[in-house]
């Protein structure tokens, strides 16, 4: 899929969305400001930690499946949903530092509204991203998000005074909302504006077979119990498990040199992927977190913090969260469900898995390696399981007739552009052009008959033509 300099802008403005959303998600769950009510001795700590865990199961599930009707009053909530983010950082910062409410309460409320706005905001980031650019430019924003969500976090606890960081996460709240807004006005330009009751990739989509499906969502659910072990074995833990206090230049350094390795990791790892049939695109990935618990395992034994393996477990754990955020977008891309409630389904499944990893994991002592050995073994059973010769040689087909599609859409869309369609009318010339009937192109758009008609009116007017088979 070809990108215009709107395209570009979107995918910058992603990028920016995402490194403000990530920035925001650590400072309140490690800075020490916020960390404070987690670890409260009071009933705060539970209030805090599992509000935010419950609000990120029930948020995204109610939103993902109520698609239709968010849908509607879409325009509403980008708008009220930041304010009242803006109003959990609010409560939950001040919390434990006021005599005028019940701390439980406030840090409990702020905690659930924090959840809440976070998952909007990733949602939405992902439905952006699944539509706009290839592949290898949504690989290029998540690794760009993560390098620069690292170092600019850093910055913040290193350098930034500690009592500013109340003031630092009411800006990235505004800074995410902005970039959000922004995001989804340059993909309008560029006519990939989704719905969020589209499917992103839906015709190279309609072209997997049962067999990749299945892998599909085998690899999301994989990558999401993946990336809660590692984050719950490493050193920074589940959300709110732990604060970091390091404001040294050393942590700066630290940090340079995370990302440095994670990008000489993940460049060649995602390059791969690209290169291969469908069918083999995680095995390399796979092959990469394999290691990457194995050296967890060696950091469980007291190796310190100064270890080279510590700073390589930092880079393996990027990965892994990258890994995540691509596979939420490349499900929306091939799988036939509206990318919205697809990313709904799997955040709420991946904070479900954080909630029983913190209640039956967290702090009993079992034996880190043990989860980790479990973990590399699911994952080489995974990588080593052969594809039938047939579903390899389909998974060729499809990746080949994704491109096709791929190029006929760029094709569709410079036709749009050249003749001066709008987008609505751009994306029922698309669903047009896939053969969808005025009464599916009206349930997909949620739009009236009569509008749908209309629009097919001023696209026959515009392209000067007079039958869908023309």
């Amino acid at each position: 899929m070809s990108t215009t300099s709107s395209g570009k802008a979107a995918l910058a403005w992603v990028t920016a969305g995402f490194t403000a959303t990530c920035v925001l998600f650590y400072l309140v769950g490690y800075s020490p400001v916020f960390n404070l009510p987690a670890h409260s001795p009071s009933v705060m700590g539970d209030f805090s930690r599992y509000g935010f865990f419950v609000a990120c199961v029930a948020c995204p599930l109610a939103m993902g499946l109520l698609d239709r009707r968010v849908e509607r009053i879409r325009t509403s909530l980008n708008v009220a949903v930041p304010l009242l983010l803006l109003m959990g950082v609010v409560l939950y910062g001040i919390a434990p530092y006021q005599s005028l409410a019940s701390a439980d309460l406030l840090s409990g409320t702020g905690s659930v509204l924090i959840g809440l706005g976070y998952m909007w905001y990733l949602m939405n980031l992902y439905q952006v991203l699944a539509s706009t650019g290839s592949i290898t430019n949504v690989i290029v924003a998540l690794v760009a998000s993560r390098i620069l969500t690292t170092l600019l976090f850093s910055c913040a606890v290193a350098i930034t005074p500690t009592e500013t960081h109340l003031y630092v996460a009411v800006a990235l709240v505004v800074i995410g909302a902005v970039s959000i807004a922004a995001a989804s006005a340059c993909a309008r330009r560029a006519g990939t504006a989704p719905s969020l009751l589209s499917s992103p990739g839906e015709g190279a989509k309609a072209l997997t077979t049962k067999v990749g499906k299945r892998q599909q969502i085998a690899q999301l659910v994989l990558v999401s119990v993946v990336l809660i072990i590692m984050r719950g074995l490493s050193d920074s833990g589940i959300w709110g498990s732990g604060a970091m206090t390091s404001h040294s230049p050393a942590a700066l350094l630290s940090a340079l040199g995370v990302v440095i390795v994670f990008a000489a990791i993940s460049i060649p790892t995602f390059r791969t992927y690209v290169n291969h049939p469908i069918g083999y695109r995680y095995h390399l990935p796979f092959l990469v977190l394999i290691a990457g618990f194995f050296i967890l395992s060696l950091t469980e034994q007291q190796l310190g913090d100064d270890s080279p393996f510590s700073a390589l477990e930092s880079s393996v754990e990027l990965l892994c969260q990258m890994l995540f955020s691509f596979t939420i977008v490349n499900s929306a891309r091939r799988l036939d469900v509206p990318g919205f409630r697809l990313s709904g389904i799997t955040l709420s499944f991946t904070y479900l898995l954080v909630i029983l990893w913190t209640v039956l994991m967290e702090g009993t002592g079992i034996a880190g390696n043990a989860v980790i050995l479990v973990a590399a073994y699911v994952l080489v059973v995974f990588v080593a399981t052969p594809t039938r010769p047939e579903a390899a040689a389909r998974d060729r087909e499809d990746g080949a007739a994704a491109g096709m599609y791929d190029a006929i859409e760029a094709k569709g869309r410079g036709i749009a552009r050249e003749h001066g369609l709008t987008a609505r009318e751009t994306e029922v010339m698309l669903l047009l052009a896939q053969g969808r009937s005025l009464p599916y192109i009206q349930e997909e758009l949620v739009l009236a008959g009569g509008t749908v008609k209309t629009h097919v009116g001023h696209i026959y007017k515009k392209l000067d033509v007079h039958s869908k088979q023309e």
